[in-house]
């Protein structure tokens, strides 16, 4: 992840070199999550079959090798191309590795492990755009690049030299079909919640990356001030992952956690019109993560509980699959809202629909006579 934060600032850039715009710019950014989105459930699925180790070795080679073909491509096609199959090398890492995480939690401890699965992930993005800024303007986009080509490398090394395989714990659920397998995951209402609000709360998250910024700067908050809110956010769900996790885990308030943590979000983002300020902007973003602190843990200790029944990797590539559609839609989205209104109005229609996806979200999770909590 730290590799991945490490050329984030610097893609936006590197495509308009090669002349991306409008259609082509979202091509850039939004191939990432569509090769993702389509790749993860059949490589989560497989991996419960055939073994997990072998698909995290290879998504990070391929990830390392993908990098150092940027450093040759010229012409925006090329780099569309190049972002679909780093998608594909993206859905072999992380649905793995959560997978991995995920069977190592004990019963009854499963927001505390994901929690502490999610210290490393958030950091790792939170540090990597400072360091790729650092690393591109002291040596060039060059250096981005090949850094991003040696952490995954070194990552590849590490996970074929110390990971152990791990198959899935449920062999016999695993070893259905891949219909079958969605079948399980379209029948549970309970995950299909889940899924519903890691969607949701993307939202959330893509407005804050795309439009956040904007806004800020418009408002006379100076590029500095904008990075280091945007990193507040994303520290302090990491500070807070852990933590949260092991009260949900005490207490067993899953759901409440969770319907927290999005009504947070909701009025985080309704409010952010009305901030102008830095303190009040950070009051918002602290808000933000604290919110997101509360429901992420709970949410994945809900999936690793399912991922016991039909098998993590399936489990944790649907979980992931719903954030890589979030990421596909909520950019798109509120351009248009931008385009067509202004961009405060972006800040209020997510808000109401992260609202919204609220009441749906316990509409189809909460507890009834024949499925309990």
């Amino acid at each position: 992840m730290l590799g991945l934060g490490i050329i984030g600032p610097l893609m936006p850039i590197f495509a308009s070199r090669l002349g991306a715009a409008g259609v082509a710019l979202g091509l850039v950014f939004s191939g990432f999550s569509l090769s993702r989105t389509i790749t993860m459930p059949i490589v989560g699925y497989h991996s419960d079959k055939h073994g997990r180790k072998q698909f995290l070795v290879m998504g990070l080679i391929l990830y390392s090798l993908i990098s150092i073909g940027y450093l040759f491509t010229h012409h925006i096609i090329e780099l569309i191309w190049l972002r679909l199959l780093h998608g594909m090398a993206s859905a072999m890492v992380i649905p793995i590795a959560m997978a991995y995480a995920g069977e190592l939690a004990r019963r009854g401890k499963e927001g505390e492990m994901m929690g502490t699965f999610s210290i490393a992930t958030m950091t790792g993005l939170g540090v990597g755009p400072l360091l790729g800024g650092v690393l591109t303007d002291w040596f060039g986009e060059s250096a981005a690049f090949l850094a991003l080509t040696v952490l995954s490398g070194f990552a590849a090394f590490l996970a074929f030299r110390f990971l152990p395989e791990q198959h899935g714990t449920r062999k016999k659920r695993s070893s259905g079909s891949f219909r079958e397998n969605l079948k399980q995951v379209v029948q549970s209402r309970k995950i299909m919640g889940v899924l519903w609000f890691r969607f949701v709360m993307t939202l959330a998250r893509g407005t804050i990356i795309s439009f956040f910024p904007l806004y800020a700067a418009a408002v006379g908050q100076s590029l500095s001030n904008i990075g280091i809110l945007l990193s507040i956010n994303m520290l302090l769900m990491s500070l807070f992952q852990k933590p949260f996790g092991r009260l949900s885990d005490k207490t067993g308030w899953r759901l409440p956690f969770i319907l927290v943590g999005m009504v947070l979000a909701a009025i985080s983002l309704f409010l952010i019109p009305y901030a102008h300020s830095f303190v009040q902007l950070l009051i918002l973003n602290l808000i933000m993560g604290i919110g997101g602190a509360l429901a992420f843990p709970a949410a994945v200790a809900l999936v690793v509980e399912f991922g016991r029944q039909i098998g993590m990797g399936s489990a944790m590539g649907y979980f992931n699959m719903a954030l890589s559609t979030g990421m596909i839609f909520a950019p798109i989205f509120s351009g248009v809202i931008y385009d067509a209104v202004n961009i405060q109005a972006i800040f209020y229609i997510n808000g109401a629909i992260i609202l919204a996806g609220t009441v749906v979200f316990y509409g189809l999770i909460r507890p009834t006579k024949r499925t309990p909590a």
